[in-house]
């Protein structure tokens, strides 16, 4: 059965134990408990914690396409506007009243009359009203820049609300459950004898999640599973347990 069908399969069929099946018309969001609370999880990349209104996400990477073709390395436009996108695709699904951006805002330092702080001004203008702030990773040690273009404040190196701690590095901790960035997580899957296709994810471990990566432009890094992890593969802004329920 090709990967299609078997995603397909999953989307269609409720999800195992504290998880609560997708929606049946587009199949882009799936609910997950985590330390006691609900979130959900969507197709874009993104985490909605319903009793905080809040909508989390990690690695929006923000001008890397911008850094590359400055060094001279040709790389297609448009990068910041389709995460972005991602981004508008779940405010309008979830209205969160908050928008926290769990590390690496940017990718490198931006000219302040660069295209990509344009974009951003331009997107956040829309959105006057959302609150947000972002968590420092290991590539925003000069996002100033950035953060005043995007009406962004710091949250430091991490947050703790709620029985969670809000971080960029998954590291867990034993004083609560960490949900974070900075892997990029992706699974490898095996589609037919000669293809292998490598997934965006959810990883959730017994005290951590790692979220997907936002940006457009930021490549994965295959995990390795532990015995009682659990994973959701996003595909095209859709989202299905992994491996699929039997």
């Amino acid at each position: 059965m090709s990967f299609a069908s078997r995603l397909s399969r999953s989307i269609a069929k409720p999800l195992t134990s504290r998880t609560t099946s997708p929606e049946t018309e587009n199949h882009s969001r799936v609910s997950v408990e985590l330390a006691g609370e609900e979130l959900t999880l969507h197709g874009c990349h993104g985490a909605f914690w319903k009793s905080e209104n809040l909508l989390l996400v990690a690695d929006t990477h923000f001008g890397k396409d911008e850094v590359f073709r400055s060094a001279g390395i040709p790389v297609p436009g448009g990068v910041a506007a389709g995460t972005l996108a991602r981004l508008e695709t779940m405010i309008e699904a979830f209205r969160p009243d908050r928008l926290f951006i769990l590390g690496d805002i940017q990718h490198a330092s931006l000219r302040s009359d660069g295209a990509t702080l344009a974009t951003l001004a331009s997107w956040r203008s829309r959105y006057e009203q959302l609150d947000i702030a972002a968590v420092i990773g290991n590539h925003d040690r000069a996002a100033e820049t950035l953060l005043a273009a995007f009406h962004a404040k710091s949250l430091g190196r991490s947050m703790a609300i709620g029985p969670f701690e809000l971080r960029h590095d998954p590291k867990p901790t034993p004083e609560a459950f960490v949900i974070a960035g900075h892997v990029h997580p992706v699974i490898r899957i095996r589609e037919g004898r000669s293809l292998t296709l490598r997934l965006p994810c959810f990883h959730i471990q017994a005290d951590a999640m790692t979220l997907p990566a936002i940006g457009m432009f930021t490549g994965g890094f295959p995990v390795k599973p532990g015995v009682a992890d659990r994973f959701f593969v996003c595909r095209e802004n859709q989202i299905a347990a992994w491996p699929p329920v039997s």
